[in-house]
């Protein structure tokens, strides 16, 4: 009877949530989705940049669930707002942006693509980024869809080691051409 007791006392220490990492800790992003998922996530997270192809990719990942999202500067990150496009566009303009989530559920790992959005710089300073996401994202196999809000925190810029930046980039626009009469 005494073990019962203890079990059922015990019982909610062992229900309780993980400890998150907070919000305003320097080098993490936070995010809360909702939309036919719902959730929230703080991790800490790495900003790659690649100067090969002016752009900063970040990643946060805890266990099976991430966030990441790239801006692609004209030839620096400045604090600005970088619109964010669905990878399947073909954009040949910058700034710009593109975001990706990664969610584990009870019985699957689904994967959302940015269709929409806003990527904010809101500072940079010592070497680091700060800033907020306000994503739209669809699921990649099947028509839920997903609104994301969020911040990242002091993000330390690291530069990329060896090949970096998207591996197919667009083509550059051609010139145009004189009109013929």
């Amino acid at each position: 009877m005494r073990r019962l007791f203890l079990g059922l006392a015990l019982f909610p220490l062992t229900c309780r949530k993980p400890a998150q990492v907070a919000a305003d800790v320097a080098g993490t992003v936070a995010v809360a989705w909702a939309g036919s998922a719902k959730g929230r996530f703080a991790a800490p997270a790495a900003a790659l940049w690649c100067r090969t192809d002016s752009l900063l990719e970040v990643l946060a990942t805890r266990h099976d669930t991430g966030v990441g999202f790239t801006v692609i500067a004209q030839d620096s990150v400045r604090v600005a707002q970088y619109p964010v496009v669905s990878a399947a566009v073909q954009a040949n303009w910058r700034p710009l942006g593109y975001a990706a989530l990664r969610v584990a559920t009870d019985s699957a790992l689904r994967g959302y693509e940015a269709t929409s959005g806003l990527i904010n710089v809101t500072g940079l300073a010592d070497g680091t980024v700060t800033g907020t996401l306000d994503l739209r994202l669809k699921r990649a196999d099947g028509p839920d869809t997903v609104r994301i809000g969020g911040k990242f925190t002091r993000l330390r810029i690291v530069s990329a080691q060896g090949p970096c930046g998207r591996v197919v980039r667009p083509a550059p626009a051609p010139p145009p051409r004189p009109a013929v009469k």
